[in-house]
């Protein structure tokens, strides 16, 4: 599990999440078994925590019941300060526990898709020395998407991507770069000249995201058939379920 999956469960469970965001969640607990097994046991685990919680203070109310009470002194406010706090607790609890879920309606193929394509591909990694063979251009473009900052990586890859001799890394990233900032026909455009490679299974796949927004139902179902093997091959049997 990325820590972004981790950080939207915390978010869900604690009803932090709400319109698209808590409604796309919603719906990857349904296709998705890992992250619903993931997020099954993140509510147990606070359930647990929640119970140990109300021993706790139950037995802090045991223990000021059996102690004498000094002269001049009043052990009420202790009480009634406890006993509000066990209240809390259980009051919030159980209006947790009986909220009325709205069932979620099943995902698309293209809102299945647009959770992937958010899970954004990896930064380059470049061994020591290796930027120095790259355009300052390039290394700029690199450090601005490694910062996350795609629509800047994507105004400086676009260009030199464009050039004839254009890398497939170059091109793979100038797509994803366009894939982040949802330029679909743009993405769709340099994942296309990626050839056979390192790089080709990962922009076919990037690829297929991109048609699936972009409308082009057809030609991404055609793309991801090949990669029922690959190593997306869990990611593309969700989608083409989603696309029956």
């Amino acid at each position: 599990m990325n820590y972004t999956d981790e950080t939207q469960i915390q978010d869900y469970a604690a009803g932090l999440l709400s319109g698209s965001q808590k409604a796309a969640f919603e719906r990857r607990l349904q296709v998705e078994p890992e992250l619903k097994a993931e997020f099954d046991l993140y509510v147990a685990m606070m359930a647990l925590d929640q119970q140990r919680l109300k021993k706790s203070l139950f037995d802090s109310l045991e223990h000021q019941e059996t102690q004498p009470v000094k002269p001049g002194t009043s052990g009420k406010w202790i009480w009634g300060a406890a006993a509000l706090a066990v209240l809390i607790l259980i009051g919030g609890w159980y209006a947790m526990q009986s909220k009325p879920q709205t069932p979620a309606q099943p995902a698309t193929a293209q809102e299945i898709a647009l959770t992937f394509i958010r899970d954004a591909y990896p930064s380059p990694v470049a061994s020591m020395g290796s930027n120095d063979t790259l355009q300052a251009t390039q290394q700029k473009a690199y450090l601005a998407y490694r910062k996350k900052q795609y629509a800047e990586a994507a105004s400086l890859l676009k260009p030199i991507a464009d050039q004839p001799g254009a890398t497939d890394e170059l091109l793979f990233y100038a797509g994803e770069s366009c894939l982040q900032t949802s330029d679909w026909n743009a993405a769709i455009a340099y994942f296309e000249k990626v050839g056979p490679g390192y790089w080709n299974q990962n922009a076919q796949w990037r690829l297929a995201l991109a048609m699936l927004q972009a409308g082009k139902t057809d030609a991404a179902k055609s793309l991801l058939e090949p990669l029922r093997t690959g190593n997306k091959k869990k990611e593309v049997e969700i989608l083409l379920k989603a696309l029956q």
